[in-house]
């Protein structure tokens, strides 16, 4: 059987994105390493971001088919993501520790302390809501389909994936902004920040 590459992100970034996306991942990787949040590879073209042992948020990339690549053949499988495509899914405090509060088919995410400057801010606040994920009618109506009604931060929002998350996909120059506050705000919280 043969090992399986734990490729690094910044080696193979230039074989998965290009023109503006790749702008962009360049500069959160820079953001992440002048923050000292190492990356580490957790799986086919995930790596997740570690701060002092904690995990701030994962990134993915994913194509197709790359000619003369070593990763070919992990993830050409992969049919989430097209060339060119990455995610940035950053971890918030109030979904990741007890902010959530379930009740008969709405989820309220109701924790705020430390996230007061981001939901003051209506531009980055709105940026959030807009990447929560919406209800994609996977199929799964044993846990959720169509969709439930979320209240995140205050904000309702319907037709929303049970499997709370906010994933920021190809983000632009703002959501990169956006998740970069996500990200010094929760190691604020969790005590990494230095």
């Amino acid at each position: 059987m043969e090992k399986q590459v734990k490729p690094k992100i910044n080696d193979i970034v230039n074989e998965f994105l290009d023109r503006e996306n790749l702008s962009i991942a360049l500069k959160f990787l820079a953001y992440l390493k002048n923050n000292r949040i190492n990356t580490q590879w957790t799986n086919t073209n995930t790596w997740k971001a570690v701060k002092r042992g904690v995990c701030v948020c994962y990134i993915k990339m994913g194509i197709d088919t790359i000619p003369h690549s070593k990763m070919q053949q992990d993830l050409k499988y992969n049919n989430e993501y097209t060339k060119g495509s990455w995610v940035i899914y950053p971890h918030i405090e109030s979904i990741e520790n007890g902010g959530l509060c379930v009740t008969a088919e709405n989820i309220c995410i109701e924790k705020r302390e430390g996230y007061e400057e981001i939901i003051s801010n209506e531009k980055l606040f709105n940026i959030i809501l807009s990447k929560t994920r919406g209800c994609l009618n996977c199929g799964n109506k044993k846990k959720c389909a169509p969709g439930i009604t979320v209240t995140f931060w205050g904000k309702e929002l319907n037709n929303r994936c049970q499997f709370i998350s906010t994933p920021f996909v190809n983000p632009n120059q703002d959501e990169l902004e956006c998740v970069i506050t996500l990200l010094n705000t929760y190691c604020i919280i969790n005590g990494v920040l230095e």
